[in-house]
């Protein structure tokens, strides 16, 4: 576009001269002082502007590209499209200058349809090929994921300037076709086209997310030998894309160099390359050391401890976020539901939904999926339904994690219902949502159901079925009590068997006492984790179930030789905000003596109703007595006795735990919800229970 030949006015010269131009009557005459306060306008206040525009009778090629400019680059950019029906409908002139800013209207709305009317038009009046509007048609193709027609006009060019390249590249990012932009740059340097910092960071962006760290490296060096300017974006990028590609050292050394130049965008990069490596302490301490911090260096972080399962320390984060008054993200809200969810903090969960609530933020699929997700993790099945339906906005995402949630809490019926409501909502299912269908017919013994829907996967909605799936078909199967056509469908299976395949297969075999069959599984499992405790354990549980007291004392010995330990049992419960933990065998606590009363009352009350201790999963070399003391201790047993003593009576008590519920101890509660008249919603490592009046909603089929 031309040079403005007037010099520029202030926002309050602006309208000074406008009023003195309005009390004049001269808004009908174009002239010098028109021209630049219609230019003023177009930069501080477009409506004003509009309407200053619409008076004017003639105007000039200039002052209407000065328009559509000002709208091509604003919140609504498409009303650039009102002056040029204008300028046709007046037969103003059209020019190198207007297609560009139309073009770039067309980019920022995005409209493809637009775009190629503009497209034609331009080609019509002989204005394309041209590098100006070329280089925006690049543009408008690219960010309208069009990049085919994007490259045809690249490739058609007479001439290309560096502006092209970085067109091009760039759109190839935008469009996530990595290994093009890459391999474009590697032509440009071919053609002995020298880049720019937006060359580069284009470039950085793609090896990033292409994990390319070889190209990466090259990166480095071509800064160095071409001398491109090392400002703090291209610092940045390269951080970002040391991290992303696995090379902390290297990102670390960037960082280091730029001490003069960092800004929170480098600050947040780093904290960002140790989280996603795992160092989150290192993480934490950058964090501490920020000089200026913004949404996202707070949003990282608690998204790193709540990745790193570190629930507590998100959730305390966020609230230190809140005092701080920054206000989070979609991001932070996810990240600090989903550690409420690891966590089974129900009522801090419900506390950020109240803060959803307040604010009114809006509820997007990606932000209801968490809200459904924590509810359903934290025991509430019935809350995270009531979010599901007060969605606006269903894409996959709530509906996979709503039937992954019924699934979870043994709702098999409702949970096929909800899949079938999907289906007719023409909402396609993923991966994710056929390993809750799955899930939910095994826990709930629908052989033939499960089978239907795991060949459906394939044959109507195209999903090759992953280790996931098969995992939940042998589950099904053993489960079922079908161990023969368990051990069928895994020597058919097209891929090979993981650790997964054979747990599940083991855990079958624990449920219906079938030692020949565990005995291959844990062959296979032992030799797939050598190092995993809990593989142990189980098969010398089920030895020690058949009496075959020999074989448990190989299997205890393997695991001494071997310096493996069996994990220990933690269970948390919520009370009032307050997560208290408790580890099997008893540990010091400030309500100890409060506690073990109300285990001794526990005992007794169930003692009274012919509960008879299962000490057959204990330890077999020790005396009866300490094995029952040994059960007395478990920790959801610890739990639940916290929690009868600090709730009201009828109010419900929810349970976490890291492992899966022993007989005993389900046995147990369920027994505790008659005898003491409390619904107790226990989630293990595989699932809820439902105790209520002395049943259990997975009718002890676990």
């Amino acid at each position: 576009m031309p040079k403005n030949p007037f010099p520029p006015l202030t926002h309050i010269h602006s309208k000074q001269i406008h009023a003195h131009l309005i009390k004049s009557n001269q808004t009908h005459y174009p002239s010098s002082s028109i021209t630049n306060l219609l230019l003023s306008y177009s930069f501080h206040n477009l409506p004003y502007a509009s309407k200053l525009f619409s008076l004017l009778q003639n105007p000039s090629t200039f002052l209407c590209n000065t328009i559509i400019r000002a709208h091509s680059n604003s919140s609504t950019p498409l009303l650039a499209f009102s002056t040029y029906k204008q300028m046709l409908h007046s037969s103003i002139p059209l020019n190198t200058y207007t297609f560009p800013f139309l073009l770039n209207a067309c980019a920022h709305a995005p409209s493809l349809t637009q775009g190629r009317c503009i497209h034609a038009q331009a080609f019509k009046l002989g204005l394309h090929p041209n590098v100006f509007v070329d280089n925006a048609l690049m543009q408008m193709y690219g960010r309208t994921c069009e990049l085919d027609f994007a490259r045809q006009v690249f490739d058609e060019m007479l001439e290309r300037d560096l502006v092209s390249w970085n067109t091009m590249i760039g759109g190839y990012v935008y469009g996530e076709n990595f290994d093009k932009a890459i391999r474009l740059f590697e032509r440009m340097r071919e053609e002995k086209v020298t880049g720019n910092e937006v060359t580069v960071v284009n470039v950085l962006s793609a090896c990033a997310r292409a994990k390319d760290l070889r190209m990466g490296r090259h990166m480095n060096e071509y800064i160095r030998a071409y001398d491109v300017e090392f400002n703090v974006i291209v610092g940045n990028a390269l951080i970002d894309m040391y991290a992303k590609c696995g090379s902390l050292e290297d990102a670390c050394a960037v960082f280091d160099g730029m001490l003069e130049k960092r800004d929170v965008f480098s600050w947040n990069s780093m904290v960002s390359a140790y989280v996603r490596h795992g160092s989150i302490e290192m993480a934490r301490v950058l964090f501490d050391e920020m000089p200026e911090r913004n949404v996202v260096s707070w949003t990282s972080m608690i998204a790193g401890y709540a990745q790193n399962k570190q629930p507590e320390a998100a959730i305390s984060l966020f609230k230190e976020m809140q005092l701080a008054g920054v206000k989070p993200d979609e991001v932070a809200m996810v990240s600090v539901l989903s550690a409420c969810a690891d966590l089974g903090a129900l009522d801090q969960g419900r506390s950020i939904h109240v803060h959803v609530s307040k604010n009114g933020i809006r509820v997007s699929s990606i932000l209801g999926a968490a809200l459904i997700d924590m509810y359903a993790k934290c025991g509430s099945v019935e809350e995270a339904f009531k979010v599901f339906h007060r969605l606006s906005e269903r894409d996959v995402n709530p509906w996979t994690t709503m039937i992954n949630g019924l699934a979870m809490h043994g709702h098999g019926e409702s949970c096929l219902g909800l899949f079938s409501s999907m289906e007719r909502s023409n909402t396609k299912p993923n991966q994710i949502t056929f390993v809750g269908v799955l899930s939910a017919c095994s826990h709930t013994g629908l052989v033939d159901e499960g089978f239907r829907h795991f060949c459906r996967m394939s044959e109507v909605y195209g999903i090759e079925p992953c280790i996931e799936h098969y995992g939940c078909m042998v589950d099904l199967l053993g489960r079922a009590g079908l161990l023969t056509e368990a051990q069928d469908f895994i020597e058919k299976m097209p891929i090979k068997p993981n650790a997964g395949i054979w747990g599940a297969l083991l855990g079958a075999c624990r449920i219906h006492g079938n030692v020949g069959v565990a005995e291959r599984a844990a062959r296979f499992l032992i030799e797939l984790e050598p190092h995993h405790g809990g593989r142990y354990v189980l098969i010398s549980n089920i030895y020690a179930a058949a009496n075959r007291w020999d074989e448990v004392t190989k299997v205890r010995k393997m695991m001494k030789d071997r310096g493996i330990e069996k994990a220990p049992g933690w269970s948390w419960i919520e009370i009032d905000g307050v997560v208290s933990q408790f580890i099997v065998g008893f540990q010091s606590h400030p309500q100890a003596e409060e506690i073990k009363s109300m285990l001794d009352e526990i005992g007794m009350r169930l003692k009274e109703v012919g509960y008879e201790p299962q000490t057959t999963h204990t330890l077999f070399d020790i005396e009866e007595e300490e094995k029952e003391h040994a059960l007395y201790y478990h920790s959801e047993k610890l739990a639940i006795a916290f929690g009868l003593i600090n709730t009201k009576p009828k109010m419900p008590i929810r349970i976490m735990k890291n492992l899966r519920v022993c007989g005993d101890c389900h046995t147990v509660t369920k027994l505790i919800s008659k005898v003491y008249d409390r619904v107790l919603i226990v989630r293990d490592r595989n699932r809820f229970h439902h105790f209520v009046n002395g049943s259990c909603s997975c009718k002890d089929y676990w």
